[in-house]
């Protein structure tokens, strides 16, 4: 027998428990701007949040600082070879002998400088914005003029550390009846249309299920026991009524309007290695050394007397852009610290058997490159 089509209802949806975002769905329209009110000052603002340029600070003259720089350190061919066999012995596939009977032609020491600058940066942005009322104090207009953003105490908590706070700007209050629900406090229930019945998951909204017969061996139709052949469910989000609470009011019928203010600190944070070895300078970054030379201020001068030329140049643009991308982006510093560290580089030249080239040891805890290990047996390798 063929089963008939399933009916009309007003909703697609069935009364299974799926994952959807309803407060996504039943988000309204938010009322044109004209029919909020304009706290001085605030007049032109939008739903979204607008960055607010902060207040002029007179610049920081330069300051000559003494800078302590550390001193090239030397390693012997005993401590590169324990090194270079502390590292095999942590690869399965390297064979020791290459590292125990290679010969050590020469070590090239050096020292390779990390330079790091981080400026700790606020930003301030408005917008309007709204929650349910709920009978608190309404600090409007008539309270007074609004202060402006930057007029708004707000420190962090700790510097260098990121944060978020938002406020209630005072004095721009307001409370308007819900535009989503009308003041009503409930809206239409957006999975069943307001039908307050949705299509039945077991039946698929035909009323009716087939069934097979294991001692027949014949299917058979028979009235869907879930909706007792109706093909349709009481809504669960609802219960029935085709009515859900109004997310925007919460039911209360009435918005708090208001202006809030953002207040974001964080970390603007660039760097760069002077290393004149062809040892990559990613690996300069994570490796231990020595901090030659540290140093916090409001506002720091860039490196000037360092013997690498390279450095105090890269020094003196990565501060420049840090300043240009404050007054770009409309952010205030509050304090940077920028440091040099030291980080012992020695360039080993060996020969094996008939195979010469080159491996690195660096950093405090004597890491070690090798780009091409001349005893490599991943061929013989077997994987189990």
């Amino acid at each position: 027998m063929a089963e008939p089509s399933a009916p009309p209802y007003a909703s697609d949806a069935d009364d299974s428990d799926v994952d959807l975002d309803f407060g996504q769905m039943e988000s309204a329209p938010l009322p044109d701007l004209s029919t909020l009110g304009a706290p001085p000052g605030y007049e032109t603002l939008g739903y979204t949040d607008s960055s607010v340029p902060p207040p002029y600070i007179e610049g920081h003259q330069a300051v000559d600082r003494q800078h302590q720089f550390a001193e090239i350190i030397y390693l012997s061919e005993d401590e590169a070879r324990e090194a270079l066999l502390m590292y095999v012995a942590e690869e399965c596939c390297y064979g020791k002998s290459a590292a125990r009977e290679m010969n050590i032609n020469n070590i090239l020491p050096s020292s390779a400088f990390h330079y790091e600058l981080v400026t700790f940066i606020e930003g301030r942005g408005t917008k309007r914005t709204f929650v349910p009322y709920v009978g608190d104090v309404v600090d409007g207009p008539s309270n007074g003029i609004p202060p402006a953003p930057w007029d708004i105490p707000c420190t962090p908590e700790i510097f260098f550390s990121p944060e978020v706070r938002e406020f209630e700007i005072p004095h721009t209050a307001e409370v308007l009846p819900c535009h989503h629900c009308h003041a009503t406090g409930q809206i239409t229930c957006s999975k069943c249309h307001g039908s307050g019945k949705v299509r039945c998951s077991r039946c698929h909204g035909s009323g009716r299920v087939s069934h097979y017969n294991s001692r027949t061996k014949r299917r058979t139709s028979r009235t869907c026991y879930s909706c007792s052949g109706s093909g349709k469910k009481r809504c669960s989000r609802c219960t029935g009524t085709g009515k859900v609470t109004c997310p925007s009011c919460s039911g209360r019928t009435q918005l708090k309007w208001f202006v809030q203010l953002t207040v974001t600190f964080n970390n603007l944070r660039d760097d760069h290695v002077v290393e004149h070895t062809d040892l990559p300078n990613a690996y300069i970054k994570d490796a231990e050394g020595t901090i030659i030379f540290n140093e916090t201020q409001d506002r720091v001068q860039p490196i000037i007397a360092h013997p690498e030329v390279e450095l105090n140049q890269n020094s003196h643009r990565i501060v420049s852009e840090h300043q240009d991308k404050c007054q770009t982006s409309m952010l205030r510093m509050l304090r940077q610290k920028h440091q040099i560290r030291s980080v012992p580089v020695s360039e080993v030249h060996w020969t094996w058997k008939d195979k010469a080239s080159r491996f690195w040891v660096y950093g405090q805890e004597r890491k070690i490159h090798i780009p091409r290990y001349p005893q490599d047996c991943c061929w013989g390798c077997v994987i189990l």
